[in-house]
């Protein structure tokens, strides 16, 4: 569940055939390009604007890169008994801070109280974040109403 930031993933990529094929049209139409330049031909002005111009749509293409999605990130506190040590986690709740006393602990009824929080790269998303957002919202909608 948790992923420890490391460069490993970006040395584990793996090559698509995908990726082949489109690298080798791109570069097979910036080849073109420098033929239409190179070869010329009865009219030589047009030549060389149509091969600078694939010269220059194939390098563009080449240069576009998928963007990386953010990360999933999730904010957690980790509650500690004082008396039996039980630790507990949950997600952070607006309010919270080190030390704040929470509930009591289920084994020996003491005050828990947060030891530390703390904020964590997912791979997967533990919570709906949309859907907890859209629910503040109306009850923010009905509190003003």
């Amino acid at each position: 569940m948790i992923d420890d930031e490391n460069d490993e993933d970006i040395l584990n990529k793996s090559v698509s055939l995908k990726k082949v094929l489109k690298n080798i049209l791109l570069i097979l139409l910036i080849g073109v390009g420098a033929l239409f330049i190179y070869l010329g031909g009865e009219n030589q002005m047009t030549n060389l604007i149509i091969g600078f111009s694939l010269i220059c749509v194939g390098t563009s293409l080449i240069q576009i890169q998928k963007q990386i999605p953010e990360p999933i990130r999730q904010t957690l506190t980790i509650l500690a008994c004082n008396l039996c040590n039980i630790t507990n986690v949950r997600h952070y709740e607006h309010g919270d801070y080190v030390f704040k006393e929470i509930g009591s602990c289920d084994k020996c009824n003491e005050s828990m109280r947060i030891k530390q929080i703390y904020n964590v790269r997912l791979k997967k998303p533990t919570i709906d974040t949309k859907k907890t957002d859209e629910k503040k919202k109306k009850v923010e909608e009905k509190v003003k109403v």
